[in-house]
């Protein structure tokens, strides 16, 4: 459990929130970033049902699946849009949503190794749906803080000395 602690650790402080800081002066805070990967997310799974129908391998369970995925993905950016204007410090989320994000990763490694067989329009729109989705969660779990340019640190040490 410690190795995932550290990937985890690694994954939201070393990535996603640098991702987040460099983003914070076009998107916003780390929710806003995380609420435009969640409608990303949205719109490849209406791609992908629009390309299921157009071939002809639409299902019922199938859509079934796909509409959970969505109110979930309904029922994050709910719970995200509340913080979008927060600067307040560290993520409410960062310990609750722990497990998603080790069962979001597991995910992504069984799909990269399900497309090492071969790659179809569906494969391309579940891997992009699952990246986006993940990214949601990862960006929600990083700080809401604005990044500390460095061009502020260097004009706060010179008015110091």
């Amino acid at each position: 459990m410690e190795r995932l602690n550290k990937i985890d650790d690694f994954l939201v402080d070393g990535v996603f929130q640098r991702l987040a800081d460099a983003l914070w002066d076009r998107a916003g805070n780390c929710f806003c970033v995380a609420l435009i990967c969640l409608m990303g997310f949205t719109v490849f799974t209406v791609a992908l049902l629009l390309s299921q129908i157009v071939a002809g391998t639409f299902s019922y369970p199938m859509m079934g699946l796909e509409f959970m995925a969505m109110m979930s993905a309904a029922v994050a950016a709910l719970l995200f849009k509340d913080h979008t204007r927060s600067t307040k410090g560290p993520s409410p989320f960062r310990a609750r949503l722990f497990s998603s994000r080790v069962l979001l990763l597991a995910t992504m490694v069984i799909l990269a190794m399900m497309a090492i067989g071969g790659l179809s329009l569906a494969m391309l729109f579940n891997i992009a749906r699952m990246a986006l989705y993940t990214a949601a969660i990862f960006f929600a779990s990083c700080s809401t803080r604005p990044p500390m340019r460095r061009v502020e640190r260097t004009r706060e040490v010179f008015q110091g000395a």
